[in-house]
């Protein structure tokens, strides 16, 4: 038996439209999982913002004693 119809082949434009579509889906499936993802790892890990940082002290290069008091500047310390 035969097949009596012809398959046509896509062109490049429709072979575009399919890549595009594709790329398209996928981005948004990646930016989707990665709010989701992205706004747990932020609340579950680290101290909350303003939180007192805890008492550290230890001796630098030198021997000297060092705290975080010791180490900020006239704007604080970033750590």
């Amino acid at each position: 038996m035969q097949f009596a119809g012809r398959l046509n082949k896509p062109s490049h434009s429709q072979k575009g439209l399919v890549a595009v579509a594709l790329m398209m889906l996928t981005l948004l499936f990646v930016a989707g999982c990665n709010q989701t993802g992205e706004s747990q790892y932020t609340t579950d890990w680290g101290p909350n913002v303003g939180t007192t940082a805890p008492l550290l002290a230890a001796n630098d290069q030198d021997g000297n004693a060092q705290d975080l008091d010791s180490l900020a500047g006239e704007t604080g310390l970033l750590m």
